[in-house]
């Protein structure tokens, strides 16, 4: 398109599943295989999805791996790295990948789930902490919530004390010809009236 979009409706159809896929269809074979390749046929739209088709090749892309991996946390309890994905692409790939390396992946998320209580532990004695320290602290239900770039700041510092956290806000100077001020005021009134 005029400002660089690639314009899908000019693409040609593609008729059924055949064309994207890499090697003939291999249907799942066990209950396991069969929930995974549910989970890809709901988040790529697509169906049927064979054990050795490849996720990528599919559609799937880095916000749709976030989907499939919640998927499997709660369809099947398999939580692994979101780099196996891209390194094990096919349901058959991934699954003989988690069998082999299970104890590995338990010990991780096990190692994990640990650092994250006990650094959830400090935030809440840290809150704790605020609330006190505050003259009126016993009428205080909670301290003000934090934004998900402090929430992480926070937690990164926790996590390592030595590294300085920071949030970088980039502001560039922008010169436009025949920039009109009045008509950019009124632009930014008409979004703040709409929001």
């Amino acid at each position: 398109t005029a400002n660089g979009k690639l314009d899908k409706a000019q693409l040609p159809s593609i008729d059924g599943l055949g064309s994207l896929r890499a090697s003939e269809y291999a249907a799942p074979r066990t209950a396991r295989e069969k929930t995974v390749a549910g989970i890809w046929e709901e988040i790529l739209g697509r169906e049927p999805i064979g054990i050795r088709d490849d996720f990528f090749d599919l559609g799937g892309d880095s916000i749709k791996i976030l989907r499939m991996m919640a998927g499997l946390r709660r369809e099947l309890g398999i939580d692994v790295p979101i780099g196996e994905v891209y390194r094990h692409n096919t349901i058959e790939s991934l699954l003989g990948h988690v069998d082999a390396n299970q104890e590995v992946f338990d010990a991780q998320n096990q190692a994990a789930s640990q650092h994250r209580a006990e650094v959830l532990e400090e935030l809440e004695a840290l809150r704790k902490e605020i609330i006190a320290s505050l003259a009126n602290g016993d009428a205080i239900e909670d301290v003000y919530p934090m934004s998900d770039i402090e929430k992480g700041m926070v937690f990164e510092s926790l996590i390592d004390s030595s590294k300085g956290m920071y949030h970088d806000q980039m502001v560039h100077q922008r010169i436009f010809k025949d920039f009109d001020p009045n008509r950019f005021e009124q632009a930014l009134k008409l979004l703040v009236t709409k929001h």
